[in-house]
């Protein structure tokens, strides 16, 4: 059975991961196993150097014990304890704790004689909000499906929405650009209009569509939530930018027969990466990626026609009331 990296989702065979939240954890417990081995080694030399002195002992001092050996004790004599030594306690007995005295080690019942305090592990590093994004964006065009699997595990989220945040504006900016900037000096309110709703109508599109098929799914991937779903969403959006900032320079130097071809793209490759991110979703479950992803793209598709209309709507009108007010401005100055 295959095994996946439970941080980046790559799939290993056997050794571990080589991404940087694998490597620390196995840094991490490295150094906690060579811990235990030094604080085992300076134990035995604790308890060899106790042999040692206690060989040398005059008559009529107490015996050695070795450990785990039980002293010789006459009926009712109280057992002999040594300086620092830990009393005898039976099963189930609670131990008595002097007042300003540490409590006993419950690791290694014998540590020499000392209280050897328990080590704290050592937590991994945590990456970066700027490593996080430059993964994601790599990751999204060498291993899209490895990547949106890592971005479906990780629990933390922070990255993709400021990724998805920043393609927004991206799409909002360089649509504004697209306009002639006559256009954009006379009419920037309705332009912004335009811009504004293809940015908010790509993004939600892309949420809406994610959160939409991590429902219908949640039979085939109980642990998938709605705040995952919108995560992997906002990473797709990256494709969205790109696509808009190719139609963007090939507006600036007049090739409109690409322009057109790369609108079509934009539309392709929205349903293709929606079709990645529903088998991502679904665990690799084809039949439900595949009906569920038919239906929903329907769906958004009649709803951005909707979408679409009512801003071209809204803009001839503001541009056709504009018209009228100036006309109406030049009849008052001749009249």
């Amino acid at each position: 059975m295959a095994k996946f990296c439970k941080y980046c989702g790559k799939q290993i065979d056997g050794a571990a991961c080589d991404c940087p939240k694998a490597v620390a954890e196995s840094q991490a417990l490295a150094a906690q196993a060579a811990a235990q081995r030094q604080a085992a080694q300076q134990a035995a030399a604790q308890q060899m150097a106790a042999a040692q002195q206690a060989a040398q002992q005059m008559p009529g001092q107490q015996p050695v014990q070795m450990p785990g050996q039980q002293p010789a004790q006459m009926p009712g004599q109280q057992p002999a304890q040594m300086p620092g030594q830990q009393p005898a306690q039976m099963p189930g007995q609670q131990p008595v704790q002097m007042p300003g005295q540490q409590p006993p080690y419950q690791g290694n019942p014998y540590q020499g004689g000392m209280y050897i305090p328990p080590q704290q592990p050592i937590m991994p590093m945590q990456p970066s909000m700027t490593t996080e994004l430059k993964e994601l964006l790599t990751g999204l065009f060498k291993a899209p499906g490895a990547t949106l699997q890592k971005a479906m595990t990780d629990p933390a989220k922070n990255a993709q929405y400021l990724l998805g945040g920043i393609s927004t504006l991206i799409i909002l900016i360089l649509v504004m650009l697209i306009f002639p900037g006559e256009l954009l000096e006379y009419g920037f309110s309705i332009c912004f209009k335009i811009a504004f709703g293809v940015a908010f109508a790509t993004a939600v599109i892309r949420i809406v569509y994610g959160i939409i098929f991590s429902l219908a799914v949640r039979k085939h991937n109980p642990s998938l939530n709605v705040q995952t779903a919108i995560g992997m969403s906002c990473v797709t959006l990256v494709l969205d930018a790109i696509v808009v900032l190719l139609i963007f320079l090939m507006v600036k130097i007049a090739m409109y027969e690409i322009v057109i071809a790369l609108v079509l793209f934009w539309l392709v490759s929205s349903v293709i990466s929606g079709y990645l991110l529903a088998s991502v979703m679904s665990g690799g479950n084809g039949d439900a990626t595949f009906l569920m992803s038919l239906l929903i793209q329907l769906i958004l598709l009649i709803v951005l026609v909707f979408v679409i209309r009512g801003v071209v709507t809204n803009a001839a009108t503001s541009a056709a009331s504009s018209a009228l007010g100036g006309m109406s401005d030049l009849f008052d100055m001749i009249y």
